[in-house]
């Protein structure tokens, strides 16, 4: 069963874009109203059109970051980190094991900035997978650097613990063939001779 250890909290909190479009729309129509003046039929185009230029793609960029941000979902489950990076038409599905993370970076971008949030790098050798609208990146990212860290240390451990076991297994079994060796010496069954080669060919693979 895989426990969910950290998930990444991604949500638009910020509309920052509407405001800024309306301000250049505001400020396109009162540079028309001056340039236009006197010519009444010139003004009855100019709220829609600058409407249709300015305030309308904000509005559909706003709108379209806001459902995208609700179907994406990133989080570190034991060793392993998972998620969905959605986008208008496509996906990204991510599924790596934390020893094939190579790095995992938080930057703050001009759509960060307008949407809320802060956007995360995933990078692995098949490429890199970005989230933004991150709320808790930083704490994810840390989160994800500590389970490496731990998977790093246990690595170490288990190798140290084999190459322990194999080097004492190998001086137990050294010394098991010096007491037959002794063994058989004392009975008489080798000779002097024969005893002290045996000896040395056994202390030669220590």
């Amino acid at each position: 069963m895989k426990n969910t250890v950290c998930v990444a909290r991604i949500k638009m909190t910020r509309y920052l874009l509407i405001v800024f479009m309306a301000v250049l729309e505001a400020g396109g129509v009162w540079l028309l109203y001056k340039a236009t003046e006197g010519k009444e039929s010139d003004r009855e185009f100019i709220i829609p059109t600058l409407s249709c230029m300015f305030l309308l793609p904000g509005v559909f960029i706003t709108v379209r970051n806001m459902i995208v941000s609700r179907l994406c979902h990133l989080e570190l489950m034991d060793n392993r980190v998972s998620g969905v990076r959605r986008k208008l038409i496509s996906r990204e599905e991510l599924d790596l094991p934390i020893d094939k993370i190579d790095s995992i970076r938080v930057c703050r971008r001009f759509m960060d900035i307008l949407d809320g949030g802060k956007t995360l790098q995933v990078r692995s050798v098949s490429g890199v997978v970005e989230f933004p609208w991150v709320q808790n990146a930083e704490e994810f990212r840390e989160a994800v650097m500590k389970a490496i860290d731990e998977y790093n240390d246990g690595v170490s451990m288990q190798t140290s613990v084999r190459r322990s076991s194999s080097g004492r297994s190998g001086s137990n079994g050294t010394a098991g063939k010096m007491q037959e060796l002794n063994d058989l010496f004392d009975q008489g069954l080798i000779s002097r001779s024969e005893f002290d080669a045996k000896r040395r060919e056994l202390l030669n693979k220590m």
